[in-house]
């Protein structure tokens, strides 16, 4: 396991992250915030943040200038970010890319033409939210659809590629500010500031669940609600929850209408969890791995079904955790954790392949679907990059729970 924060990609004073994101190939990392005192969006190479021995000059990949980008999110199947600005959700194709540019250093300008990869604005989905959109997350099947929320209270969803609006969903009484399809793209979890988590089916577009209770006593005590379902689909993890007076995350089983376990520890309200979206075998169990991330500065990192935790992270920031994303590399098997805060700063975790289970293949993941949920799940043809090292580049307290 080795932990990694670049201070090379770390915000200045008074500036922030909001988002983070690795694309499904591994290619590529997005960070959404202020630099330079510049609303942006910076997608740099992930190989180079791993591995030291890149030059700095072949780190940045582009820069997107874009008003309050508040989440960032890659598409499954094409190379389409979705950026969530202001009321509209704008989505920027990779149209060129520019191998000759070479000379990019991170205090690069912004110009277009001045970076190895070009990303131009092909929609605005500006149609649904009247005000700021909080989170997006696309439809795992195929990207059928891509789903926001916002301070309308509102969700809407978008069919894909049309880029139109299909519908908006109602329902939540307070600010929406997290959002998640299970795995078959059947189900979408939604959470709010109204002290409710609501589950949506995609076939009919109404409201299958609402749970309540340890929801309701939570209403405004984090900016984002980031929770997210398990790779086997059978439940998702919500951000802040309360038991008495203290932070958890709560564990929903699918079509329960309760909460069914709770990840505890955390000092301060949870914002963020995800789930490493591949199965894992330990010792011939299925098991699925879970990081939680909170304002109280703290990482934690669980397996599921038995719950058991595996590690903590203490005070790898200034301030707390905003979002995370996994990444799988199917050729060497290491696994990365991308994590970022409103301090400016962003960190890493890896993990290579004896450290954790066992995970199962695309072809095993898309046969697990298929038994389970009936479900066809194509598998991406597009190559998976090669992995590379890591090297241990800042000093933080790591705690090991055995």
């Amino acid at each position: 396991m080795k932990l990694i924060k670049p201070e090379w990609i770390e915000h200045g004073p008074k500036e922030s992250l909001s988002s983070l994101h690795i694309n499904p190939e591994g290619i590529r990392v997005a960070l959404a915030g202020k630099y330079n005192a510049v609303d942006c969006i910076r997608i740099f190479r992930l190989a180079s943040i791993l591995d030291e021995t890149h030059q700095p000059q072949s780190r940045l990949l582009c820069r997107i200038d874009t008003q309050c980008p508040l989440c960032v999110r890659f598409s499954y199947t094409s190379d389409v970010l979705a950026v969530a600005s202001r009321q509209s959700v704008l989505l920027y194709h990779l149209t060129a890319t520019n191998p000759n540019v070479t000379n990019q250093s991170v205090q690069s300008s912004s110009s277009l033409g001045d970076f190895p990869e070009t990303w131009r604005l092909r929609s605005s989905l500006s149609s649904g939210h009247v005000a700021d959109i909080l989170d997006i997350a696309w439809c795992p099947i195929n990207d059928r659809y891509l789903a926001s929320c916002s301070i309308d209270n509102h969700i809407c969803i978008y069919s894909w590629p049309s880029a139109t609006l299909t519908i908006t969903l109602r329902g939540h009484t307070g600010l929406v500010k997290g959002l998640a399809w299970d795995p078959t793209g059947l189900l979408l979890a939604s959470q709010s500031s109204d002290g409710t988590v609501k589950v949506w089916s995609s076939t009919t577009w109404q409201c299958e669940q609402t749970i309540k209770e340890p929801f309701d006593a939570c209403a405004e005590s984090t900016s984002f609600l980031r929770l997210d379902w398990s790779p086997d689909g059978t439940m998702f993890t919500t951000a802040h929850a309360k038991n008495n007076t203290f932070p958890v995350s709560a564990c929903v089983i699918r079509g329960a209408s309760a909460v069914d376990a709770e990840f505890v520890g955390h000092r301060r309200e949870i914002t963020c969890a995800r789930f490493l979206q591949r199965i894992l075998l330990i010792n011939g169990r299925r098991r699925c791995l879970l990081a939680i991330g909170s304002k109280d500065r703290t990482l934690s990192l669980w397996l599921t079904s038995p719950r058991q935790p595996m590690c903590i992270v203490n005070d790898f920031f200034a301030s707390g955790i905003l979002d995370m994303s996994w990444y799988l590399n199917d050729n060497d098997g290491l696994i990365t954790l991308g994590i970022c805060s409103p301090d400016g700063a962003c960190a890493f975790i890896t993990f290579n392949k004896d450290e954790l289970g066992t995970p199962l293949t695309r072809h095993e993941m898309a046969k697990f679907y298929s038994d389970m949920y009936k479900v066809d799940i194509s598998i991406p043809t597009k190559a998976i990059p090669n992995g590379c090292h890591s090297t241990l580049l800042t000093t933080v307290v790591l705690q090991l729970i055995n």
